[in-house]
C-alpha cells in the first residue's frame, strides 16, 4: 500500500481533502466508516431518513475496492483502477456523505431522536438553507434546531462559545492534515527501509557467492599447504623435544598453556554464539513492537498503564544486563587466550634462548618464572592487577646480560 496518489474528495458541505499517499486515503476511509457504521440502529432502521446516514456501506465498497488492487506492483494497472475508483465512487461523495467532524453532524443526529422528520428537516435546512415543511410541525422543530444553531454563529451573546467553537473546528483540521502528512511520511520512511533492506541482501549475497567461488578454488592448495605445514611442525617440535630433553621442567608448563588456549578458544566461541543469539532475540523483538506500532496494531505488552511501563523497563533492564554480562564473559574468554597463547610462546622463547645462548642469569630466570606463573587478568575487573610479563625484547637483553 505504498503507492503516491493524487485524489481529492468533497462531501455535501464542499469541504475538500487531498490525498497523496493510498494509505492516508484508506486511514481516512476507514475513520468515517467506523463512524458511520457506529450510528445507533433505531437511526439507521428508520424509513426515510437521509441518504447521508447510511455512508457506511459506501465507505465499505471504496475499501473493499481498494483492497482488491492496493498491491499491484504495475503502475499503469494501478492508476487505471485508481481512475475507475474515482469514477465510480469517490466522484460521488458530495451526494452521498456529510464529513462526521462538522459541529452539527451530533446535532443532527441527536435530533432524529424526536422524529425522522425533526433529523431530515434539520440537515435540509443546514445543507440546502431551506424550509420546504414549514407545515409539518416535527419538520419544524428540526428547522428550529437549526435556526438555534446556526443563531449560536450570529449572535454577540454566544460570542464566547462560537470562538471555542471555531477554535476547536480549527485543531480538529490541524489534526487531520497532520494525521494524514504522518501517514504519507510513515509510508515514504518503509519504502525506503525496505529497498535498503532489498539492495542490501542482494549485495551481501553476491559477496559470498564471490568468496565461495575463490575459496573452492583455493581450497586444494590451501589443504596441501596447511598439511604440509602440520608435517613440518610435527618434525620441528620432535625436534625440539630431542634438543630440550634436560629441559623438560618448562616443557610441561608449555603444554599446560597450549590446552589452556584451546579450552579459552572453545569457551569464547561459545560465548560468542551465545551473545548472537541474544542479540538477534533482542532485534526480533524491536522489528516485532516497530512493525506493530507501525500498523498499529496491539501487542501483548502494553505502555498505556502504569504496570506496563514498569513490566517494560524490568524486562529492558534484565536484557541490557544479560547483554552486558555475556559481552564480558566472552571477551574475557579471548582475553584469557591471548595470555595463554603468550605463555606458551614465552615458555618457547625462554628454552630457546637458553639452549642457543647458554645460561641465563638468576635475576634474569626470576623475572621470566614471575611472568609465566603470575596470576592471569581475566578482564572482569576493572583493575585487576598482576606482575608485567616481559617481551621478546626484554628476553633478549636478559639473555646478553647472562652471557656477559
Amino acid at each position: 500500500m505504498s503507492h503516491n496518489i493524487s485524489i481529492t474528495i468533497r462531501d455535501a458541505t464542499g469541504k475538500d481533502w487531498t490525498f497523496e499517499k493510498l494509505r492516508s486515503l484508506v486511514y481516512f476511509c476507514k475513520k468515517e466508516e467506523k463512524f458511520w457504521r457506529e450510528i445507533p440502529e433505531n437511526i439507521l432502521n428508520m424509513n426515510q431518513v437521509s441518504p447521508y446516514v447510511k455512508s457506511a456501506n459506501y465507505f465499505g465498497q471504496i475499501l473493499a475496492d481498494i483492497e482488491s488492487f492496493k498491491d499491484i506492483e504495475d503502475e499503469n494497472l494501478f492508476n487505471q483502477r485508481m481512475q475507475q475508483l474515482h469514477r465510480n465512487h469517490l466522484n460521488h461523495l458530495s451526494g452521498r456523505w456529510i464529513w462526521s467532524g462538522h459541529p452539527f453532524v451530533p446535532v443532527w443526529l441527536k435530533s432524529y431522536e424526536i422524529s425522522i422528520q425533526t433529523g431530515n428537516a434539520f440537515i435540509e435546512a443546514i445543507l440546502q438553507k431551506r424550509a420546504n415543511s414549514v407545515q409539518d410541525f416535527n419538520a419544524m422543530k428540526g428547522y428550529l434546531l437549526a435556526y438555534e444553531f446556526e443563531l449560536q454563529d450570529e449572535s454577540e451573546l454566544t460570542q464566547r462559545r462560537s470562538a471555542e467553537k471555531k477554535s476547536i473546528a480549527k485543531l480538529r483540521n490541524q489534526l487531520d492534515r497532520t494525521t494524514t502528512k504522518l501517514i504519507e511520511e510513515v509510508d515514504e520512511f518503509k519504502n525506503d527501509f525496505e529497498e535498503w533492506s532489498t539492495k542490501s541482501k542482494k549485495n551481501f549475497v553476491r559477496k559470498i557467492k564471490a568468496q565461495k567461488s575463490v575459496f573452492c578454488k583455493t581450497q586444494k592448495e590451501r589443504k596441501e599447504e596447511f598439511d604440509a605445514y602440520m608435517e613440518d611442525s610435527k618434525k620441528r617440535i620432535q625436534e625440539l623435544e630431542v634438543t630440550y630433553q634436560e629441559k623438560l621442567r618448562l616443557e610441561k608448563p608449555a603444554t599446560y598453556w597450549k590446552k589452556q588456549a584451546k579450552r579459552y578458544m572453545w569457551s569464547g566461541v561459545i560465548w560468542s554464539l551465545l551473545f548472537g543469539v541474544v542479540m538477534a532475540i533482542g532485534l526480533f523483538g524491536m522489528a516485532y513492537i516497530f512493525d506493530h506500532w507501525i500498523q498499529g496494531k496491539e501487542i501483548a505488552l502494553e505502555l498505556k498503564s502504569f504496570q506496563g511501563v514498569i513490566l517494560f523497563i524490568v524486562l529492558v533492564t534484565i536484557y541490557t544486563v544479560l547483554v552486558k554480562t555475556i559481552s564480558k564473559m566472552m571477551f574475557s574468554s579471548y582475553h584469557l587466550l591471548r595470555d595463554a597463547v603468550e605463555r606458551e610462546q614465552l615458555t618457547h622463547v625462554y628454552l630457546a634462548l637458553t639452549h642457543e645462548d647458554g645460561k641465563i642469569d638468576e635475576a634474569s630466570r626470576s623475572i621470566v618464572l614471575q611472568a609465566l606463573f603470575s596470576r592471569a587478568d581475566t578482564g572482569l575487573l576493572g583493575k585487576d592487577s598482576s606482575p608485567t610479563m616481559p617481551g621478546l625484547h626484554e628476553l633478549v637483553k636478559m639473555a646478553g646480560k647472562g652471557n656477559g
